[in-house]
């Protein structure tokens, strides 16, 4: 599992650091901490006896590609074992989607990733909106979700939880059958 964000605080909580803010909650929910490797310059942490490992890039979402292109270059995972998490403008806020490979979609993150990378991977979307036309989407993926959104997202939170315990038993279709219907926790 690989959150896309941008490094510091300050973008913390901001909508196109959704992927790695997830990666930090949900190890905060196993009671697990972040490690930094030196070597790959990126976070580390594993969970579900060693066989999930949570990984975050310290580099801007843009520079995701290459980062993850060298963290995972000594790593044996298959690309269908390889779940990258991202905000996407297309879904409404709060609404997970998991996708097998795919285009850019506009995401310099993946366009960066498939560039340098692969466009193969697995990626588990997660929806930040879109502020309606095209020259605002720079400032709008960093700006803070509002308190109606948030109350949304920790909802999609226990979703996005519940679903990784079906992707550590290799029930992708299950998972997408239960992130892509829409009830209510």
């Amino acid at each position: 599992m690989i959150g896309l964000g941008n490094p510091g605080e300050k973008y913390i909580n901001t909508r196109h650091n959704i992927g790695s803010d997830w990666v930090r909650k949900a190890l905060a929910t196993y009671g697990i901490d972040l490690k930094y490797s030196e070597k790959d310059k990126s976070f580390h942490a594993n969970t579900h006896d060693s066989n999930i490992e949570w990984i975050i890039p310290d580099c801007y979402v843009n520079e995701s590609g290459q980062a993850i292109k060298k963290i995972l270059t000594n790593k044996p995972y298959p690309f269908d074992k390889i779940f990258i998490i991202h905000d996407d403008l297309d879904l409404p806020t709060a609404e997970i989607r998991v996708k097998e490979g795919g285009g850019h979609g506009g995401h310099n993150g993946l366009r960066d990733l498939i560039k340098h990378f692969s466009s193969h991977v697995m990626r588990i979307r997660v929806g930040i909106d879109h502020p309606g036309h095209k020259d605002l989407v720079t400032s709008w993926v960093l700006t803070k979700f509002s308190k109606n959104d948030s109350d949304l997202l920790e909802e999609s939170f226990i979703k996005f939880l519940r679903a990784i315990e079906m992707l550590y038993e290799d029930k992708i279709a299950e998972a997408q059958k239960f992130l892509h219907t829409q009830t209510r926790i």
